[in-house]
C-alpha cells in the first residue's frame, strides 16, 4: 500500500509471514522472520538511492549493529559497501 511517499506491507497471516518492509519518507525498516533470528534493517534513503543500512540481530555470535555505507558508481550499476571505519564489507 504506497500513499504521498509512505508504504506499508499488508501482513496477511504471521504463520506464512516471511518479511516485512516498512517505508517511511526516506526510511525502510526491514525484518526477516525465515531464520532463525530475527533480522531487523534500517535503510536511509536520499533522492531514491539508498546510503546507508543498519542492520541488528539478536544472534549473539554477529556484531550488531552493523552498519553498511553504501557507495554507487554513477550510475548505480556498482556499489561498494563499508563499514563505520572504512573498510570494505562488499
Amino acid at each position: 500500500m504506497r500513499n504521498a511517499g509512505v508504504c506499508l506491507n499488508e501482513i496477511l497471516s504471521p504463520a506464512s509471514q516471511k518479511d516485512q518492509r516498512i517505508y517511511i519518507e526516506g526510511y525502510e525498516f526491514y525484518e526477516d522472520f525465515v531464520s532463525t533470528f530475527t533480522t531487523e534493517t534500517l535503510s536511509l534513503i536520499d533522492n531514491g538511492q539508498r546510503f546507508v543500512m543498519i542492520e541488528r540481530s539478536p544472534d549473539p555470535n554477529i556484531l550488531s549493529p552493523l552498519t553498511r555505507y553504501i557507495h554507487p558508481n554513477h550510475q548505480s550499476s556498482c556499489t561498494l559497501e563499508t563499514d563505520d571505519i572504512g573498510d570494505i564489507i562488499t
